[in-house]
């Protein structure tokens, strides 16, 4: 497959851009040639390369891994984009070796005249250099820490701290505490998943001022997309995905029927739907006489059984979508979730489409940017369930966690 490149709108309040590959890869020559930085001169292993190709013996530790280097400031770490799987430059250091090999995770000993060769390469190919320069604050949308999550249980295998946040939280501006927001397997709708009795929430708007669960959750919506347009990053999943846009389209619309909540939905409601208020999805139809479906926008045949394929982006001319595609595989199997996929013809014109299902008519990845901050949307649940999945089902895996050290990257605005 030739690489995917697609240009991101420009102008004011455009996308932020990652520095191009090759200034970096200029830098890191310098550092060669001076005997500085992860690639010094002296010595026969002046630094550490993390692979991520098959090689790899934990995939998802190693950026556990990583993130723990840059929560202790540890300069000189790189992000290979598309060599062998995206690999990691680390320094050359025997307490890394060590943290590494308490993990799981394969490292490989390289001398300043590997490394070179490898930038030579970066130069000549469809690959990049990304400096990672800080351990993003990771916020996850649960009511507790026990509460059940996939992404908290991929995170805590992987050695990734993480807080918790919940509807009280954000409303009273506890987002300002995170660089990366996780909203999973929840119902922003306010219909407790379409379940008779599902409204765990019901008390909580209660105390919060709000007369019904759906206000509150389109309240905690709208203060999401607002966390994004200032700068943050929002990672969806499952149900989330697809609720958190209705919810943002139907602000101030009775949706929820009686069923759910004791009064009938608004009979107009899908003609008052305000579609620029979303993040990715456009005129789609919500279902409000239905007993389990939300929407139009998923796709639930598009799960098990099935694929999906990562699109190749340029890595110097679109390394944002580029990185969070870095994986060992480029195909994928599919998995079911209350949300599978997201039917393609709904997808905002704005997105970059990220993996389609071999369907034909769903996706199963994308991501997009909102004011100065990035959103991504995941479907389905999840890839796997216990420690084997995590190593056995890495590519699935590896995606999350490309969101998760995501805002660690350097980026900058985009001139054009």
């Amino acid at each position: 497959m030739e690489p995917r490149t697609r240009h991101l709108p420009g102008g004011q309040g455009a996308a932020p851009r990652l520095r191009l590959g090759l200034l970096v890869a200029g830098l890191l020559w310098s550092l060669l040639a001076s005997g500085s930085g992860p690639v010094g001169a002296q010595g026969g292993a002046p630094a550490l390369l993390v692979p991520m190709d098959n090689v790899q013996t934990d995939h998802c530790r190693a950026y556990g891994l990583v993130y723990r280097l840059l929560e202790k400031s540890t300069p000189n770490i790189f992000w290979l984009l598309n060599y062998r799987g995206g690999s990691f430059l680390l320094p050359d250091d025997e307490g890394i070796i060590d943290g590494a090999r308490q993990a799981g995770v394969a490292v490989e000993r390289l001398s300043a005249d590997e490394v070179g060769a490898i930038l030579a390469l970066i130069t000549e190919e469809n690959m990049d250099v990304v400096p990672l320069e800080m351990a993003p604050r990771i916020g996850l949308y649960l009511p507790s820490p026990h509460s059940p999550d996939v992404v908290a249980g991929v995170l805590r295998y992987a050695g990734i701290p993480f807080q918790v946040i919940y509807d009280d939280g954000i409303l009273r501006g506890g987002l300002s505490a995170f660089d990366w927001i996780h909203i999973h397997h929840k119902d922003f709708t306010g219909q407790g998943h379409k379940q008779a009795g599902g409204d765990d929430d019901r008390e909580l708007a209660r105390q919060l001022g709000f007369a019904k669960t759906w206000m509150m959750k389109q309240r905690v919506a709208q203060t999401l997309r607002e966390f994004v347009e200032g700068g943050g990053f929002v990672f969806a999943m499952c149900s989330a995905a697809e609720t958190v846009d209705i919810a943002l389209a139907a602000q101030g619309i009775d949706i929820v029927p009686s069923l759910f909540d004791g009064d009938a939905a608004d009979p107009q409601a899908n003609q008052k739907l305000n579609y620029a208020n979303t993040f990715a999805f456009t005129d789609f139809t919500v279902m409000t006489g239905a007993l389990s479906e939300y929407s139009d926008i998923d796709v639930p045949g598009a799960g098990r059984g099935t694929t999906f394929s990562l699109f190749d982006f340029s890595a110097q001319v679109d390394p944002i979508p580029c990185l969070l595609n870095q994986n060992h595989v480029r195909t994928l199997p599919g998995f079911d979730g209350e949300t599978t996929s997201f039917r393609r013809s709904l997808i905002k014109k704005s997105v970059v489409i990220l993996a389609e299902n071999n369907d034909g008519v769903s996706v199963r990845y994308l991501m997009g940017y909102l004011g100065k901050g990035f959103f991504s949307f995941y479907g389905g649940h999840t890839p796997g369930r216990t420690v084997e999945d995590y190593r056995r089902e890495a590519p699935g895996f590896r995606l999350i966690l490309n969101n998760v050290l995501f805002p660690s990257a350097k980026v900058k605005k985009r001139k054009t």
